[in-house]
């Protein structure tokens, strides 16, 4: 019984397959910029935890944005920084900010899951500045290796 569950395909009922995506997408993207700048480190193999956390490159695809989740993780989250998602942004260049109080000027996306959040109302409030955009859109970033149109990516599930 314990091997059978063990066995679960994650697309099945009870998988996880969102995750696994979020997860091939982080390493894809990964992958992409330890090649693509594997010389630029004065001879050495860049630190893929490196590329991960602060990649602090001006020609990544998401350089500029600065962005907060909202629906996306769990507030019961115990590493919410190692999120699959907050890793893919952050390896696309894209910077996290946790307060709407603190950083709300600076923002330019919310990654949300569904409409009707705190933090959507907020951003819809910004006449546009702030672009709501669904987790979808990190991933599309991610395939394309460029900033895709957030306007693909702005229907949110109403929950």
């Amino acid at each position: 019984l314990l091997c059978a569950l063990a066995m679960v395909d994650e697309g099945e009922p009870g998988g996880n397959r969102p995750v696994l995506l979020d997860v091939l997408a982080v390493i894809e993207s990964a992958h992409r910029s330890y090649f693509k700048h594997g010389g630029d480190n004065n001879g050495e193999e860049p630190d893929v935890r490196t590329l991960l956390v602060n990649p602090a490159r001006s020609d990544l695809p998401l350089s500029g944005v600065k962005f907060m989740m909202s629906g996306v993780t769990s507030l019961a989250e115990r590493s919410p920084e190692r999120h699959p998602l907050r890793l893919l942004a952050s390896t696309l260049g894209a910077t996290f900010i946790s307060s709407i109080e603190r950083d709300g000027d600076e923002c330019t996306h919310v990654i949300a899951r569904t409409a009707g959040t705190e933090k959507v109302k907020w951003a819809a409030q910004t006449k546009g500045r702030v672009r709501i955009v669904s987790p979808s859109w990190l991933n599309a970033c991610a395939r394309a290796n460029t900033r895709v149109d957030e306007d693909l990516y702005a229907n949110l599930d109403e929950k």
